[in-house]
């Protein structure tokens, strides 16, 4: 995905990654993820009142084109600090399916085999890169302009959309908050990487969830009882089962399913099926997260079990959804944050029921489901 994402921290020299991961870490500080709380919610309140919609019928239905369009709205609203247009979101979502359905392709073993044998997706490709990029461009010098009229004592009502958000985006964080001021091609490239990776893990994750609480009511009503112990003004970070639940989730379901990773000296080895050997330097590896969190060698005898106690254990067992090692995702506390905050308020509102067909699941690029995610619910009553 370099051509998306080549200048972003996800993607930059080894010597360049701790001054990124450094604006990264910043970015995720809690005081500042806390000021999207409110943004958050805004957002969840509009996705609850979906939810009630569909609860009317109790029929089952997918709650996957729901539950994206709503997060995809508050990813771009939390990175972007303003509400980027439908043909912005329309373009990204493209985007997203292109790349996916390029995963394992023989045509998409480098980039020159994918520019001779797919010349009309290639160019499909560039073009929604290009016009993606276009109003990232006009996004950043709007930007740019409001911090330089806000640094003037000048407030302009066109801005005001921005400045009622009351929090710092990603951008206007990425513009003001770094030592070493970011170029231009990096500038979009993170935007474009923070854009894509957020609203993959979350939507991907919200669904999952949703359907195996849906199939587990013992876990249901664990959560639902945790919920009603505490006020909803209490901290979310409060809720150590609904937290559990999230992280056995992206065990079981990593929305990433592939871990890639560059080798930077020669690695000999001896401990493969295939005997010992040696692998040079610049090597890519890549590891298969779907199949090492179903170990039974690290998770019991019954790996494939969806049992979230695991995380509450003396010695929880390990997630590798957000990765390994120093390039690790910095957002990961941010990531499980937004999570409990969407998903909390569904689990006190609604019975999600196990109704409709099983999930089927569909290994790519991201991890999804060939029939949808697919679950009825039927509204709790108040309790007084």
């Amino acid at each position: 995905m370099s051509d998306w994402f080549n200048e972003s921290s996800l993607m930059c020299a080894a010597e360049q990654w701790p001054q990124r991961h450094a604006q990264l870490i910043e970015i995720f500080r809690p005081e500042r993820v806390l000021q999207q709380r409110k943004l958050w919610q805004q957002q969840q309140s509009l996705l609850q009142a979906k939810f009630l919609e569909q609860a009317a019928s109790r029929e089952a239905f997918d709650v996957q084109p729901l539950v994206s369009s709503h997060v995809l709205d508050i990813v771009l609203l939390s990175n972007c600090g303003m509400q980027p247009s439908e043909q912005y979101k329309q373009s990204f979502l493209d985007l997203t399916k292109l790349y996916r359905k390029r995963f394992l392709s023989i045509k998409s073993a480098n980039r020159l085999t994918f520019r001779l044998t797919s010349p009309f997706v290639h160019r499909r490709q560039q073009r929604l890169i290009k016009r993606l990029n276009k109003d990232n461009r006009l996004m950043i010098d709007e930007l740019r302009q409001q911090l330089d009229l806000m640094s003037s004592g000048i407030v302009i009502e066109r801005f005001e959309l921005a400045k009622k958000l009351e929090h710092g985006s990603l951008l206007q964080l990425l513009l003001t908050g770094a030592e070493q001021q970011l170029s231009e091609a990096q500038l979009l490239a993170e935007l474009n990487a923070c854009n894509y990776l957020a609203y993959m893990l979350i939507s991907t994750t919200l669904c999952f969830a949703l359907v195996q609480i849906a199939r587990h009511p013992g876990v249901q009503q664990r959560c639902l009882e945790e919920l009603r112990a505490q006020s909803e003004e209490q901290q979310l970070s409060e809720l150590p089962y609904l937290d559990a639940v999230l992280k056995e989730t992206l065990r079981l379901q990593p929305a990433q399913l592939w871990l890639a990773r560059q080798l930077t000296e020669d690695y000999d080895y001896t401990h493969s099926q295939l005997g010992a050997g040696s692998l040079p330097l610049g090597a890519e590896i890549y590891m298969n997260l779907f199949a090492l969190q179903r170990s039974s060698d690290d998770y019991g005898a019954l790996p494939t079990k969806f049992e979230p106690t695991r995380f509450l254990a003396a010695h929880p067992v390990e997630l590798l959804s957000f990765g390994l090692g120093p390039r690790r995702c910095p957002a990961q506390d941010y990531s499980l944050l937004l999570l409990k905050t969407l998903l909390a308020p569904l689990l006190r509102q609604f019975e999600l029921l196990p109704n409709g067909e099983p999930l089927r699941l569909d290994l790519h690029l991201t991890l999804g489901s060939k029939n949808g995610f697919q679950l009825a619910l039927k509204q709790r009553e108040a309790i007084n």
